[in-house]
């Protein structure tokens, strides 16, 4: 029985790091393809919006994004090992 609690604590304490690495590598991607595509897009694109707005978007945008995603993995591995 103490076996099965040790491997149930070794799993929550893997859990939350990696968890943690891949929701940082997701906003990392998330962030990098929003650049680009503001990056491709036309001057016209640009005068129609301001600039605190597409900053906005770099940052609390993907990290909303980011962490809603990471909460659902957690969710989706938890329920796997239950």
């Amino acid at each position: 029985m103490s076996a099965v609690f040790t491997m149930a604590s070794l799993a929550t304490a893997l859990r939350v790091p990696t968890l943690s690495l891949a929701g940082s590598r997701m906003a990392r991607e998330l962030r990098k393809q929003l650049f680009e595509s503001i990056l491709r897009e036309e001057t016209a694109f640009f005068d129609r919006r301001q600039s605190s707005e597409l900053v906005n978007r770099l940052s609390s945008d993907v990290a909303a994004v980011s962490r809603t995603l990471t909460d659902h993995l957690a969710k989706l591995v938890c329920a796997g090992i239950t």
